[in-house]
């Protein structure tokens, strides 16, 4: 049988920062954008790639190809590993670096500004071979811009690629709007036994940039979908009494560039707006309503006096109350060391009510610090097994490896964090009927979508060698973020998830027998 080699170059897509508060290739008035990108093929058994970038306010600093996806087992010289993810090394085996140098050894193409490499592809198995190729200003410190192509090099004859490996898996669009990017979704179930949905609206692709909410709600088990009437309310929200009470970091909040200087001063998280002005993280709050939510109370919620700001993760996936009765939400932030005069890694912090709700205490998972000051955590999802043990699955700042602390005081304390097997982030965690644990996270290297995770002995243990393929995209205009949203009602797992690459919110059920 003949062997074929197919190449596609396909959608541009935007690298954020693994702490999720960069700033993106497409907004803004620095950025880096690529002027050319093409693929030819000198002979059977190779594949150029010729890119070219242009800095604009900025300085391109280098180029990058990094491999998101191949068939098992298969290596390709020249890329080394790191995060989960295999670069092409611009340096040395001893110094590996995913900058790749203009004009450097790399470089095929003497011009400046243009890039041109080559892939020999005799030796590679059968199969698909996903790469993310750009420019970026890296190795330069501070926000990271980039903009990028994927490119699929398809090697032999291929099955096609299946959207899911559950033969139950339902998938039904939820929101699907032209020039609307959605972001950030929320699914929750609703006090009369409904589901409901919220999720962000932006006109660019930007974690900084302001957004507006949309509200979604079904009746018939997420058939359908309709604009909600009424705010959307999370069962758990309700207290004893009856009043609704959500805690939460204040995080981005929105000013005018001159206060930058006044901010430092306080040594706050800023970033750049892509309307030209900054934001920086706030601190916490909980808000009370006794109207079912059509009016608010805000109140403060005291916080460690060194720490600099504070950020939320999705609210379903990070707001538990315990068997006990204890309030628990799940946040994240960073410590200023006086010691040091320097700001910490990204932390887990907790906001925690005894007495349902009335008030709030805020504390880090780890008082005296991170374990290891290299390793930071930031978007955390939060469950308890049934056992009675709350467990975290929380996402690296130095790798793409979820990790795991587990709490046997509803949440007042914590065992030391430790590295899962499970590649992908940010997490979402959810007790099934059964009692298992089912750990959905983003897959965030080719085929890009939504996995996860099961446990049968409460989070000791995870099967990722069973792992669940809840969707995933095709390696054409695949999703370039995934982020889950997940329930169980009445032994039925539901999760939504959204694919930024066609700025869709899609919905996604399957029947909890897995």
């Amino acid at each position: 049988m003949n062997k074929k080699l197919i190449v596609s170059s396909v959608m541009a897509l935007s690298l954020m920062s693994l702490a999720g508060c960069a700033a993106n290739a497409q907004s803004g008035d620095s950025k880096i954008r690529l002027t050319q990108f093409e693929i030819t093929h000198p002979d059977k058994n190779s594949t150029k790639l010729v890119m070219a970038a242009q800095g604009i306010n900025m300085a391109v600093g280098s180029f990058f190809i990094r491999l998101d996806g191949a068939p098992t087992g298969a290596k390709i010289d020249g890329f080394y590993e790191y995060g989960g993810y295999h670069y092409l090394n611009g340096d040395t085996s001893a110094h590996p670096s995913a900058n790749i140098m203009d004009n450097g050894k790399l470089d095929e193409d003497p011009r400046p500004g243009v890039l041109a490499y080559t892939f020999h592809t005799e030796k590679w198995p059968d199969g698909r071979y996903a790469f993310l190729a750009g420019a970026h200003n890296r190795p330069a410190t501070g926000y990271y811009m980039s903009d990028s192509k994927a490119i699929l090099i398809t090697k032999g004859n291929v099955a096609p690629l299946a959207t899911s490996n559950i033969p139950s898996a339902v998938h039904r669009d939820v929101y699907n709007k032209k020039g609307v990017y959605a972001v950030f979704p929320d699914l929750f179930i609703l006090p009369d036994g409904n589901i409901g949905t919220s999720f962000g609206t932006k006109a660019v692709r930007s974690h900084i940039a302001q957004s507006t909410s949309a509200s979604l709600i079904s009746s018939d088990g997420g058939k359908t979908w309709s604009n909600a009437d009424e705010p959307l309310v999370d069962k758990r929200w309700k207290t004893k009494d009856g009043k609704l009470v959500v805690p939460a970091a204040q995080g981005w909040i929105y000013t005018d560039a001159s206060r930058k200087a006044e901010l430092e001063k306080q040594h706050k998280i800023i970033n750049a707006t892509p309307s030209g002005g900054i934001a920086y993280l706030g601190d916490a709050q909980f808000r009370t309503s006794s109207d079912g939510g059509k009016t608010w109370k805000t109140q403060e919620i005291k916080i460690p006096e060194n720490c600099v700001g504070l950020m939320n993760h999705h609210a379903y996936a990070t707001y538990l109350v315990t068997k006990k009765g204890a309030r628990l939400r799940a946040i994240y932030g960073r410590r200023f060391d006086p010691k040091t005069n320097t700001v910490g890694k990204d932390e887990e912090f907790f906001l925690r009510s005894t007495d349902d709700g009335k008030s709030w205490t805020c504390y880090p998972m780890y008082p005296s610090g991170l374990p290891d000051p290299k390793v930071g955590f930031n978007e955390t999802a939060i469950a308890q097994a049934a056992d009675g043990t709350i467990i975290a699955m929380m996402r690296s700042t130095e790798q793409d490896y979820l990790w795991e602390a587990t709490s046997k005081d509803d949440g007042l304390t914590w065992s030391a964090p430790v590295k899962t097997p499970i590649w992908g982030f940010p997490a979402d965690l959810i007790r099934l009927k059964d009692g298992r644990l089912l750990c959905s996270y983003g897959y965030r290297r080719a085929p890009m979508g939504i996995r996860a995770s099961l446990s049968s002995d409460n989070g000791k243990t995870w099967d990722v060698a069973h792992e669940l393929i809840l969707r995933q995209g095709r390696f054409r205009k695949s999703g370039r973020f995934g982020l889950s949203a997940g329930i169980s009602i009445a032994g039925r797992f539901y999760f939504h998830h959204l694919l930024h690459h066609d700025r869709r919110a899609e919905y996604t059920c399957c029947i909890d027998d897995i």
